[in-house]
C-alpha cells in the first residue's frame, strides 16, 4: 500500500476492461493507487452484460484518476507505446497486472499455428513486452503481476494453447524473482460473476 499512496505515478492493467481486470482496479484503488490505466484491445469494456460498466462508472466516482487506452499485447510497437504514454501522462509506472487473454478451446489433434497464436501472443508474448520495456525504464516498479491459470499446474482439456501461454509467466514470473525483480504469477481458477469463465457459462 506504501508504495502507491503518495499520489504519485500509474497503475497498469492490460486486460483493464474485462471482469478480472475491473476488479484489480478496484482493488488497487482501495490499496491506494491514485492513477488507473485499464488497457484492451478495443478500449471499451468487455462483456456488456456481468455490471462492468456499473463498476468502472463507480470507480470514477471514488477521485481515482481513471484513463482507459487501447493496446493490443501482442504487438511490442504498441506495449512500448502504451508504456511511454504512461509515463508522460501519469508519472512513475508504479505497478503492471497483464490480465489480458483470449480463449481458443480445441481438442489437442484440432489445434493448429493459428490456434497456438492467437492465445499465446497476447499472453506469453504481451507479458515478455511488458517485462523487457519496463526492466530498464521503470525504476520505481514495485508490482509486476500476472494472470496465469490453474491451467498451467492441472491442464485442461482442449487447452493446450492456454495452458502453455500461462505456464510461460510462471516461469517468467520465477526468472524475475531470481534476477531480483518484482515478480508474481496468479494461477487462477474458474471466476464466477466476471471475465471469461463466467461468459462462457452465460453462453
Amino acid at each position: 500500500k506504501s508504495s502507491m499512496n503518495d499520489g504519485r505515478g500509474a497503475v497498469l492493467i492490460t486486460g483493464g476492461l474485462g471482469g478480472l481486470g475491473i476488479v484489480t482496479a478496484e482493488a488497487l484503488v482501495s490499496a491506494g493507487a491514485c492513477c488507473v490505466v485499464l488497457a484492451s484491445r478495443s478500449g471499451e469494456i468487455k462483456y456488456a452484460d456481468q455490471g462492468l460498466g456499473d463498476r468502472l462508472e463507480t470507480l470514477r466516482a471514488s477521485g481515482a484518476k481513471v484513463v482507459l487506452e487501447r493496446c493490443d499485447t501482442s504487438v511490442e510497437v504498441e506495449v512500448a507505446s502504451l508504456l511511454a504514454r504512461v509515463r508522460d501522462d501519469h508519472g512513475p509506472l508504479r505497478a503492471v497486472v497483464h490480465a489480458a487473454g483470449i480463449l481458443a478451446d480445441a481438442l489437442i489433434t484440432k489445434q493448429d499455428a493459428e490456434s497456438i497464436r492467437r492465445v499465446g501472443e497476447p499472453k506469453a508474448d504481451g507479458a515478455w513486452f511488458l517485462h523487457s520495456h519496463t526492466v530498464k525504464n521503470d525504476k520505481e516498479l514495485s508490482i509486476f503481476i500476472m494472470y496465469s491459470s490453474v491451467a498451467s499446474l492441472f491442464g485442461n482439456a482442449g487447452q493446450v494453447n492456454y495452458s502453455s501461454a500461462n505456464a510461460y509467466m510462471d516461469e517468467l514470473a520465477r526468472w524475475r524473482v531470481a534476477q531480483n525483480l518484482p515478480g508474481v504469477s496468479v494461477q487462477w481458477p474458474a471466476i464466477s460473476g466476471v471475465g471469461m469463465a463466467a461468459a462462457m457459462d452465460e453462453r
